[in-house]
């Protein structure tokens, strides 16, 4: 059995600085949509039954909500889970959230909409994370500035190199 790697001390602050340049590839709006807290909305009993199953579940776990593309207003579920992440947020609770639309313009030509929300989404999670780090905390990760180099994959490597940080 090797030897584990030394650890460095490391500050949030300069992962955020590194990781400046991944906010060009995603838009804050998507990170949570504006939406009326006060409208009530009405969903379906499975929809209500995993809900609530979320909220008493005692250990932290992801939840995921999808609804139909509404172009011309904020869908149901969307508002659903702005009120979630709200209602999350309010309770001082760490909270990671996107909202999901394919882009219409800008796409590079060895590009699809697709390949380009995936990666609109992963910088954003991403980035978000780098927001829950501690300040300070010990980790065997290098740091280096982030950038895209190739439009088309997410390699592995640069995303276990980002969950090795604090976590």
């Amino acid at each position: 059995m090797s030897p584990p790697e030394p650890r460095n001390r490391q500050r949030r602050e300069d992962i955020q600085l590194y990781s400046r340049g991944l906010e060009d590839y995603f838009d804050d709006d998507s990170i949570m949509i504006e939406g009326d807290q006060s409208v009530e909305y009405y969903v379906d009993w499975p929809v209500v039954a995993a809900l609530q199953e979320w909220t008493v579940t005692a250990e932290s776990q992801s939840l995921c909500i999808i609804g139909p593309y509404q172009p011309e207003e904020q869908s149901t579920m969307s508002m659903i889970a702005v009120k979630y992440a709200a209602s999350a947020i309010e309770a001082k609770l760490p909270v990671i959230s996107y909202f999901c639309e394919l882009p219409r313009n800008g796409i590079p030509s060895d590009s699809t909409p697709e390949a380009e929300a995936l990666v609109s989404l992963a910088y954003s999670l991403v980035q978000q994370l780098i927001e829950l780090l501690p300040s300070v905390f010990e980790s065997a990760a290098q740091q280096h500035s982030f950038t895209r180099s190739d439009s088309k994959c997410l390699t592995g490597h640069w995303a276990r190199g980002i969950m090795s940080w604090g976590y």
